[in-house]
């Protein structure tokens, strides 16, 4: 669906390319996962298949065609959800969605727009002014306004950002709904558990170049093959002992942390079985898509 071949640009001035001979393949019905700290590319990424900036060298394909101002055919067949939320507030929330039909000149399609404003709870909302809009609501009429004209690839650059959580999950039950009926989809996001529930593929971008592009499970593998316990306690001294030499034991706010091999569990459920007396609550975790994040950026997880 998607072809990035030796993508590459450079702002005027800068140190550095912003993207460096980028190359990357996006499957139809993929939906992945584009992350990265900031000044990673992510953000020039999306603005070349936007067209709001051009690349120096490199070639974009949408459906095996070459990318181009030129063919408005192939442009409709993007969808795209900015960081900023930008409308023309004198309209309503109806008159947004189908004068963005017409753009792509296309006619009324009354089923696929009521589907949109009754899936994003804006049915209520479609004779309302936008600037009478909550910041959510105004976030899901970009969503409705990005998928109006039926796209095929979906771009969402940080879609939840600034959402309240109740929004934030009915979004997600939404995206795996368009991914389930055949919709690819690329997300960048500074929700990095965002990525690993939604994503069956992550891609990272450090310094204009994609450092790790694997499957979730492939990814989540390469922070090793360990477990984490972490508990709840009402005397870490008393219990500390039972867990050395299980695995990496530290304090962690009022209890303890017990880093494990996967392999050695057994000793170490024998272990939190015999405190627990003193254990008031306990979560077993594999390991998170940020701790191989924080690895191969060596950067905090403050996505552009």
């Amino acid at each position: 669906m998607l072809i990035l071949d030796g993508l590459a640009k450079t702002y005027r001035g800068a140190p550095r390319p912003a993207l460096d001979a980028v190359d990357l393949a996006v499957g139809p019905g993929s939906f992945l996962a584009l992350l990265g700290p900031n000044g990673a590319g992510k953000s020039t990424l999306i603005n070349i298949l936007s067209g709001r900036c051009r690349q120096d060298r490199g070639d974009v394909r949408v459906a095996g065609q070459p990318l181009a101002a030129s063919n408005p055919a192939l442009r409709a067949l993007i969808g795209i959800v900015p960081q900023e939320i930008r409308f023309d507030y004198v309209f309503t929330v109806e008159e947004i969605l189908r004068m963005e039909r017409g753009f792509y000149g296309l006619r009324a399609d009354e089923a696929h727009l009521a589907y949109l404003l009754e899936r994003l709870s804006l049915a209520p909302k479609r004779r309302e002014k936008v600037r009478s809009l909550s910041g959510g609501m105004q976030r899901r009429l970009m969503i409705a306004r990005a998928l109006v004209h039926r796209p095929r690839l979906l771009l969402l650059d940080e879609p939840t950002a600034g959402v309240d959580l109740n929004l934030r999950h009915d979004l997600y039950g939404f995206l795996r709904e368009l991914n389930g009926d055949g919709l690819t989809i690329l997300l960048t996001t500074h929700h990095l558990e965002e990525a690993e529930e939604l994503c069956g593929r992550i891609v990272v971008l450090d310094e204009g170049r994609i450092v790790a592009d694997r499957d979730r499970e492939a990814f989540l593998a390469m922070a090793g093959d360990h477990l984490t316990l972490d508990m709840r306690t009402q005397g870490q001294a008393r219990i500390r002992g039972l867990f050395e030499g299980k695995g990496v034991v530290t304090e962690a706010g009022a209890g303890l942390r017990v880093v494990f091999p996967r392999a050695g569990r057994e000793p170490v459920l024998a272990a939190l079985a015999e405190a627990s007396p003193l254990v008031e609550s306990f979560q077993i975790l594999r390991p998170r898509l940020e701790d191989v994040f924080l690895e191969l950026t060596r950067k905090e997880p403050g996505l552009a």
